[in-house]
Order: structure tokens, then C-alpha cells, then sequence
């Protein structure tokens, strides 16, 4: 007897979706469903008390978030389906919430959460032009911003430095594609390279000394590979990961212990729309047939394998079952969930 799926189980919200810890790792942060709208819940790892509910939407649902330090949540949210999404701050007891961009007709979108910065984060918006977005640096207790990023018109996506510094850029026609670097967030954009629409050069993050850059390249290859990257002369410098059936989409980084950790295959192309609370316009990579060296052998820490969560590390990894109780990272960058919204995503530990 075939059993009858009931349609809303195809619109039902996820029970717990873009599992998130704490810089610390102290506190676990996810969305799920209060009055039918996806909201943000706080728990105290190290406590045994109820997990608090951090925002009261009920109109819509809380688009994404990430922890700006151990006290405060930044979040995204539009108002009656408008997609201009607002950030918003609270304290992880929801308490002293603030609208960060009280601006109309205004869409903002979260670069960088600035992990190496207490309380600030990158953010991007279109409030100078409409049709452009700048890039903005916001203290998330104050709300006070400067533009560390004028968007000269045809910029569609932002990397910056392991220290949030907004070094690269992609530009685009609709056919060609260009890559930008700047040595100092002082200095002007200078053209790397441009692109045919068959050519991929995605830049995926820098190297921990910040002078070159880890890119996902078809140059010259039938299938994507990740390569060491010099922004100064736009020559590949190694060979770092490559697979004879699949485009290499990405890489897994340590942040801690400075190293390389695995690659992962690309499932789609990169976009710049997406989850506002992510940062936009890097690939999207699902975290199935990663291929890990051992890298972190030679500290004496064999590399993770399944689900697991790291305080240490702030990890949340998902081991890619359709079982599994951790949601799959579809968005990922240092290894941990960003939120279930189709977009733009890459991955570093």
C-alpha cells in the first residue's frame, strides 16, 4: 500500500536549522519555529536551563544571523515581504536589541563576521546607490558605521583578509568576469585578470599570511581545480587539489592551526543572491566526497570525520546523511553552518 505524503510536510519548517557556536563555544545558537516563523534560540552549553528565544518575529522569518562575540547575535530580517532586509543586533538573552540599518527601501547583506574583531562585522548595502552595494564596517553595540568599500558599479562580490581587510573583488558585464586586488583597503583596485563566461577563477580565501590567494580554476583543465593563486600577477603557484571526475569547488581550512584540512566538490555555480546574512557572491559547495589529507597529522590531531562539534575550533560539521540530526552545511565557511537559504557560500575552518 503506498503511503500518501501530506503536502504541508513539503512547507513545514525545520525543526532546527543553522546550528551555530559561540566564538567561545560556550553558547549554541539555532533558528527554529515560534508562532510558524523561523526565530533564533540561545542555550548555555555549560548551564542546564531552558534555551532562551533571542527575536519575536512573526510576520517573517529571521532570514540568518552569526554571532558577533559572546554576547551579541547581528541578525537579518525584511518587513512585509519587501527583501529589503534590515541587520539587527540583540544580546544572547535577547535583551537591548537595535536596529543597526534604519534606512527604507534599503537592502543589507552580512561580509564578514570579523571573527578576529570583538563586536564589529563587514556588512554591505545599497544606501549611497541603489543599484550598487558598498561595503560597510558597524560596531554592533553602537551601530556607528564607515564605508570601508565604495562600490565603483560594477562589483559583485567581496573577499577579504584573514584580518577583514576587503582586498578582492569580482566584477562582471554579464559576460566576462574580472578579478580585482588591492594590497591595502587604501590603495585602488588594480585587474588581475578578466575572463570569458566558459573561464572560472573563483577566489576562495587568502593564505594565512595574507599574500596569496586559494582560487578554483578551469584555466586551462577540463575540470576545476584548487589552486595557490598570486593576486599580484594572476600566475598559479601550486597545485593544491584535484579530481579526475568532479570540479573541485572548495577548500577546509584550520583557522587555528593554520592549515589545509580538504577539498570538496562544487555543486553549483556561484551566485550573489541569496541568505542577507551571509556574505554573497562566493560558490556554494556541499560538503559530500570531501577528500581530507592529513594535514593535521603532523600536530597530532587526526582529521574529524561524521557529526561533531569543536568549542575549540567553533566547528559544527554535518556528515552529509539524510538522517543526520545536524543540518548539512549548504552554506559554509570555517567549517560551520550559515543557514538553509539557496546563495553563495565558501568554506574555511
Amino acid at each position: 500500500m503506498t503511503r500518501r505524503i501530506p503536502l504541508e510536510d513539503f512547507f513545514r519548517k525545520p525543526e532546527r536549522a543553522a546550528v551555530r557556536l559561540s566564538p567561545s563555544g560556550r553558547w549554541l545558537a539555532w533558528m527554529a519555529p515560534y508562532e510558524r516563523r523561523l526565530n533564533v534560540f540561545v542555550r548555555d552549553l555549560e548551564g542546564r536551563g531552558e534555551a532562551v528565544r533571542v527575536t519575536s518575529a512573526t510576520e517573517r522569518d529571521v532570514a540568518g544571523y552569526v554571532w558577533a562575540n559572546d554576547e551579541r547575535i547581528v541578525y537579518a530580517q525584511d518587513r512585509a515581504g519587501d527583501e529589503n532586509h534590515r541587520l539587527y543586533a540583540v544580546g544572547r538573552d535577547g535583551s537591548d536589541p537595535i536596529d543597526l540599518t534604519p534606512f527604507d527601501e534599503v537592502k543589507c547583506g552580512i561580509v564578514d563576521d570579523l571573527e578576529e574583531v570583538e563586536g564589529e562585522i563587514l556588512f554591505q548595502m545599497n544606501h549611497r546607490v541603489k543599484e550598487v552595494f558598498d561595503v560597510y564596517r558597524i560596531d554592533v553595540a553602537t551601530g556607528e558605521m564607515r564605508c570601508v568599500a565604495e562600490n565603483p558599479g560594477n562589483i559583485q562580490s567581496w573577499l577579504t583578509d584573514h584580518f577583514g581587510r576587503v582586498r578582492v573583488a569580482t566584477t562582471t558585464d554579464g559576460v566576462k568576469t574580472s578579478l580585482l586586488f588591492r594590497e591595502t583597503e587604501a590603495d585602488d583596485w588594480s585587474v588581475v585578470g578578466t575572463f570569458s563566461f566558459k573561464e572560472t577563477v573563483a577566489p576562495l580565501f587568502f593564505t594565512f599570511d595574507d599574500e596569496r590567494l586559494y582560487v578554483s580554476s578551469n584555466l586551462g583543465r577540463d575540470k576545476a581545480a584548487i589552486l595557490e593563486y598570486d593576486p599580484r600577477t594572476g600566475a598559479e603557484l601550486e597545485l593544491i587539489f584535484e579530481h579526475s571526475d568532479v570540479d573541485a569547488g572548495t577548500l577546509l581550512a584550520s583557522k587555528r592551526f593554520k592549515t589545509i584540512t580538504g577539498g570538496a566538490r562544487a555543486s553549483s555555480a556561484s551566485s550573489t543572491s541569496g541568505c542577507p546574512a551571509t556574505r554573497t557572491g562566493w560558490s556554494r559547495t556541499r560538503a559530500t566526497s570531501v577528500a581530507t589529507w592529513s594535514t593535521r597529522a603532523a600536530t597530532g590531531r587526526a582529521a574529524r570525520t561524521g557529526c561533531s562539534t569543536c568549542p575549540k575550533e567553533r566547528t559544527v560539521t554535518a556528515c552529509g546523511s539524510s538522517t543526520c540530526s545536524i543540518p548539512r552545511p549548504g552554506w559554509r565557511r570555517r567549517s560551520w553552518p550559515r543557514c538553509g537559504r539557496s546563495g553563495t557560500r565558501a568554506a574555511t575552518a
